[in-house]
């Protein structure tokens, strides 16, 4: 089964491309990739600052904002071209 050229050079796997990228979507597996996984990510780093000790729990929370922060950049930039 021959797959169509993308004007890359490279055969497309599917049909169905990212709207964003231009790369092939991938279903289910991005699903797992970038929503299921950051959330357990979060649940367990959210449990071990909870069951940790006072100055820990400072630390931990500080942590979890500088991520949130970078986060929030990145997602900012992703709209703009580079």
């Amino acid at each position: 089964m021959e797959g169509r050229d993308d004007g890359t050079g490279r055969a497309a796997a599917g049909g169905r491309r990212c709207e964003r990228s231009g790369r092939p979507g991938r279903g289910a597996s991005d699903w797992l990739r970038h929503l299921v996984v950051p959330l357990v990510g979060a649940l367990v780093t959210i449990a071990v600052i909870v069951e940790a000790a006072g100055a820990a729990q400072v630390v931990g929370v500080v942590w979890l904002g500088v991520g949130l922060i970078v986060l929030s950049v990145q997602w900012g930039r992703r709209g703009t071209p580079a």
